[in-house]
C-alpha cells in the first residue's frame, strides 16, 4: 500500500464526471496523464465525482473513471475518488453534487442529512459510493475512497459531531465490506454562520481500519498552526489505538487574498508545500485542469502556476 507521505499530486477534474460532456476521451485522457508524469511527477491525483451527476449516467460514468484509472497507471500515478459536492447541489449557481430534489436550502439539507430520520439519504449515497468501489477495487493503483468531500457543518453543538461521526462510521464500514484500500474522511466547514469547533473534530474519526484525515489549506497565513493541530489530533486519534495511518491534504493552494490569504508566488507555494512535507504529509494540489485554478494550459504545457508548483516540488522532492 502506497504510503501517505508519498501521495503527491493534483486534482483532476473529469467534465464526464461533473456532467460537462457527453462521451469519455480516452486518448485524450492518456495524453494528460503523460502531461502529469513528464512535467509534474506526480504520484497520485484525487478525482471529484458527483452524486447528481452519476445517477442516470452510471455507465458513462464507470467508462470515464476507468479509462482514467487505466492511463494513471501506465504512467505510475495512483487514483484517489473523492465523493464530492460544491455548494450543495445545482440549486447554487454552479453548484453540483448532491441530488437538486434532496435540497430545499443548502443549511436545511445538512441537518436533514444528520437528522435521525435521514437513512434512505444515507443508503443512497452508500449504493453510489459502493457501486464505485465496485468497479475500481481491482486496480492496483486505486489507493483510496473519500466519504465527502468538505462536509458543512450547520451548527456548533457537539450532537453535529455525533452524528457525522455516525455519518462517517457507516459509510466508512460499508466501503470497508468492498475494500481494503484508504479511506478519507475530509475536514468540514461550517455553514449558515456557524463556526468549526476544533474541540470536538476528534470525535469525527471512526473506528473504520486504514484511515486518512484530509484538511484543505488556500491560505498560508498562520499554516503552521493549522499543521500542529492537525498533528495533534492524528496522535490523540493513534493514542486511542484508532487505525489513522496519516495526514493528506486534498486541496491545497495559494492566492486567497479576499479571505486573508497570499498573493500566489513561487515563494508561497515553496512554503506551503514546506510545511506539508516537514509535518510528513501528503498532498494534492487544487487543481490541474477544469477549473479557474488550473496550472495546465490547454496544450498541456504549464503556466505560471504550475511552474511555480513544479520548482517547489524540484526543490522539496528532489528525484
Amino acid at each position: 500500500m502506497t504510503r501517505i507521505y508519498d501521495l503527491r499530486g493534483v486534482n483532476y477534474i473529469s467534465d464526464v464526471l461533473r456532467g460537462a460532456a457527453a462521451f469519455s476521451d480516452a486518448a485524450g485522457i492518456a495524453l494528460r496523464m503523460q502531461a502529469l508524469k513528464n512535467e509534474l511527477d506526480c504520484r497520485v491525483i484525487r478525482v471529484p465525482y458527483y452524486h447528481d451527476k452519476f445517477i442516470g449516467h452510471e455507465a458513462l460514468c464507470i467508462e470515464e473513471m476507468r479509462n482514467i484509472t487505466e492511463a494513471a497507471d501506465r504512467e505510475e500515478i495512483d487514483t484517489w475518488w473523492d465523493y464530492h459536492h460544491w455548494k450543495t447541489s445545482s440549486k447554487a449557481k454552479g453548484g453540483m453534487g448532491f441530488p437538486a430534489d434532496w435540497v430545499t436550502t443548502d443549511i436545511e439539507f445538512w441537518k436533514k442529512l444528520l437528522s435521525t430520520n435521514a437513512d434512505d439519504l444515507w443508503q443512497k449515497i452508500a449504493a453510489v459510493q459502493s457501486e464505485v468501489v465496485r468497479a475500481l477495487d481491482d486496480y492496483s493503483n486505486v489507493v483510496a475512497y473519500e466519504l465527502v468531500n468538505e462536509p458543512q457543518f450547520p451548527g456548533t453543538e457537539k450532537i453535529i459531531y455525533d452524528r457525522f461521526a455516525t455519518l462517517y462510521g457507516y459509510l466508512s464500514r460499508n466501503i470497508r465490506q468492498l475494500s481494503n484500500k484508504y479511506i478519507v474522511i475530509c475536514e468540514g466547514n461550517g455553514i449558515g454562520g456557524a463556526a468549526m469547533q476544533p474541540q470536538f473534530v476528534p470525535l469525527l474519526m471512526p473506528d473504520t481500519e486504514r484511515m486518512i484525515y484530509s484538511p484543505h489549506r488556500y491560505i498560508l497565513n498562520k499554516m503552521d498552526r493549522e499543521v500542529e493541530k492537525v498533528k495533534r489530533w492524528l496522535m490523540g486519534w493513534q493514542a486511542e489505538g484508532k487505525d489513522v495511518r496519516g495526514v493528506a491534504a486534498g486541496e491545497w493552494g495559494v492566492g486567497m487574498a479576499d479571505y486573508g490569504g497570499t498573493e500566489p508566488s513561487p515563494e508561497n507555494i515553496l512554503e506551503m508545500m514546506r510545511q506539508w512535507k516537514t509535518a510528513g504529509f501528503g498532498w494534492t494540489y487544487w487543481a490541474a485542469f477544469g477549473t479557474g485554478r488550473n496550472i495546465f494550459n490547454a496544450d498541456l504545457t504549464l503556466n505560471d502556476k504550475g511552474k511555480w508548483l513544479a520548482w517547489a516540488q524540484g526543490n522539496l522532492y528532489p528525484v
